[in-house]
This record gives structure tokens, C-alpha cells and sequence, in this order.
């Protein structure tokens, strides 16, 4: 998943790097970093624990220095990019790409940088209830989206990202997500079921919670 800033020239471009900036200038950003908070929201979890499962290193001093910024705690990735537009925020970590992408549309200000360490990719995924009461009519939207021209239409209108297309005008990152090695692909199958496992879900969320607000982070507001 990629950062949301409003000034490329303030953002490194790894985890290690992200890290290293915000303990340069703690003062300049603290206050002015977001991400999700985990007790809040399911897919915020899911990123930070993939992200976790990546490099733990990393990302165990991506939070610490998170936290010494005071790195506001948010639901959803629409509350990190209102406060990235109205200047509350500078960096916004961990937001899914093709909401930050809409926000860039909106107010060119707003730059995507997507972390060259490694970048998430999370698909999308579409299933049809076996109580359905058109299963028919939903198997034929589903070969729709899976169609040349719905997939032309949901990267151009919707998704903006593609595992097999180029980069969308204006991303700051490799031209190719896969192809670079950069893109690392969340897989829809049982191997996610671990990531539910609910101790192991409390331990992981009470962890990060010990971090984040280790540095009197003002969480949620």
C-alpha cells in the first residue's frame, strides 16, 4: 500500500528511510503523520500484519518512529486523505491506492509514493452467496468484471491499479509493480485465515497499541 503525502520531496522512498526521516525532523511532523488504527478498522490490521510478516525489523522501527511523531490513529483511508488535503496531516501510511489515487484527481497537491522496499498489493474479490436470488445475473456481472472491458473500465474509472498495467500518470514508483519485484501480492486463500486466528489477532493488535502510544500518541480524533 502506498503513502499519501503532500510534498514528495519530504518522503524517502523505503520503510528503513521513512523511518530515519521521521526521527530527523520529529518536531516538523509530529502530529502531521496518520495512519489506520488497528482497533478500529479490519483492513488496517490486515496491512499492518502482512506488513509485519514482510520485514519485522523494518516495520517494528517504521512504528517506533511512528510513534515519537505522535501519529494520529484513523478509521478508514477517506479520514487520512481529508486531513492530507486540509493540511492537518503531511503523511498518510498504509492507504489503499486507488482511494489515494481518486484523491489525487481531485487535488493534485496530493502525491502517491509507493515504497520500493516492497509495496502490498491487495486484489479485489467478488463471490456470489450460495442463497443468492439471482445467481444466475450475478454469474454474468462477475464474467463482466472479468471481461477486457470491464477490467479496461474498473482501472480507468475505479481501481486505477492493475497487477498486469502500467502505473497510473503521477505515481512515484516503478513502472511496473510486478515485473520490478517491488509488488507483493496478498493471495485471497486459506493462508489468510492465520491472520484471524483471534489470540493471535489481540496479541499482534495489543503489541502495536504498546508501541504506538508509547510516545503519548493523542490517538483517534
Amino acid at each position: 500500500m502506498p503513502l499519501a503525502v503532500r510534498d514528495r520531496a519530504s518522503c524517502d522512498d523505503t520503510r528503513a528511510e521513512l523511518a530515519d526521516l521521521l526521527r530527523r525532523k520529529q518536531e516538523f511532523y509530529r502530529g502531521h503523520v496518520a495512519t489506520y488504527d488497528l482497533r478500529q478498522s479490519g483492513v488496517g490490521y490486515l496491512l499492518a500484519f502482512l506488513d509485519a510478516e514482510q520485514n519485522s525489523t523494518a516495520y517494528g522501527r517504521l512504528l517506533e518512529s511512528m510513534s515519537r511523531v505522535d501519529t494520529q490513529l484513523r478509521c478508514c483511508n477517506n479520514s487520512v486523505l481529508a486531513d492530507i488535503s486540509n493540511q492537518k496531516i503531511y503523511i498518510g501510511y498504509n492507504v489503499i491506492g486507488s482511494y489515494a489515487y481518486a484523491a489525487t484527481l481531485r487535488d493534485p497537491k496530493l502525491k502517491i509514493v509507493l515504497p520500493r522496499d516492497y509495496t502490498l498489493v491487495l486484489s479485489r474479490a467478488a463471490l456470489i452467496p450460495q442463497k443468492a436470488r439471482q445467481p444466475a445475473l450475478a454469474g454474468r456481472f462477475i464474467d463482466y468484471l472479468l471481461s477486457e472491458r470491464g477490467r479496461r473500465i474498473a482501472r480507468e474509472k475505479s481501481f486505477f491499479f492493475s497487477q498486469d498495467g502500467t502505473m497510473p500518470t503521477g505515481v512515484d514508483g516503478p513502472p511496473s509493480l510486478i515485473e520490478s519485484g517491488v509488488g507483493r501480492l496478498i493471495r485471497i486463500g486459506p493462508a489468510l485465515l492465520a491472520t484471524q486466528d483471534a489470540a493471535q489477532r489481540k496479541r499482534f493488535i495489543d503489541d502495536w497499541t504498546d508501541v504506538m502510544t508509547s510516545g503519548n500518541n493523542s490517538g483517534a480524533n
